[in-house]
């Protein structure tokens, strides 16, 4: 059975999302990152050297990044995900790319100060600068969904999966994303997959 390290409130949520949307069975092992600190201990470093989520082990093999394992994970269970030409999924890449590398950076910079930095110790001119590079990208994703059900056109493909993981951190960080018509009606069509509330589930505190 294939095993997922680290919880779906981690980076490793979009390979959860992506799981759900594949149908396939698979197992959390949680990672304590905070008080035991396990991501640093031995046996998971033997998995990933640098100590961070998501991790993947399928029937032996082992992979790292969360990109990586889920073009993997879509290869594997559903090619159909990745485009049917080659300009479809060069597109897949091009557009998860940039969810992780522009558009996820600077909310992950404003997280990182709002829930893991002192308040006395916030770095506020990291916080401005961020807060100011977000409109302009969700501007960017808006206007390429126009007229558009999902970022191909009429099909959903793994870089809908992976925008969707990313955009879903703005309500953490109570962003406002109702300036963008298209994103939003794109956003509320993912999240009425069954795929996704199954996602959103995962994310809620356990007791």
């Amino acid at each position: 059975m294939i095993q997922i390290y680290g919880s779906p409130r981690t980076s490793a949520g979009r390979c959860y999302l992506l799981l759900e949307e594949l149908g396939i069975s698979y197992q959390e092992v949680p990672i304590d990152m905070m008080g035991k600190e396990e991501h640093k201990g031995e046996a998971f470093l033997k998995l990933n050297p640098n100590g961070k989520v998501p991790c993947l082990v399928d029937d032996g093999f082992v992979l790292w990044e969360s990109l990586a394992i889920n073009s993997y994970l879509t290869e594997k269970y559903n090619p159909a995900l990745l485009g049917s030409n080659l300009q479809e999924k060069a597109l897949v890449q091009q557009w998860s790319i940039w969810a992780l590398g522009d558009l996820q950076a600077p909310m992950v910079d404003i997280l990182i100060q709002l829930f893991f930095v002192p308040e006395e110790k916030r770095d506020q001119a990291l916080i401005k600068k961020s807060e100011e590079k977000i409109p302009g990208l969700l501007q960017i994703l808006d206007q390429s969904l126009k007229n558009k059900d999902f970022i191909l056109g009429s099909k959903i493909s793994l870089a809908d999966i992976n925008l969707a993981s990313v955009i879903n951190i703005t309500s953490s960080l109570k962003l406002d994303v109702t300036p963008y018509p298209e994103l939003n009606l794109w956003f509320s069509r993912m999240k009425s997959r069954p795929s996704f509330q199954k996602f959103l589930e995962s994310r809620k505190p356990r007791s």
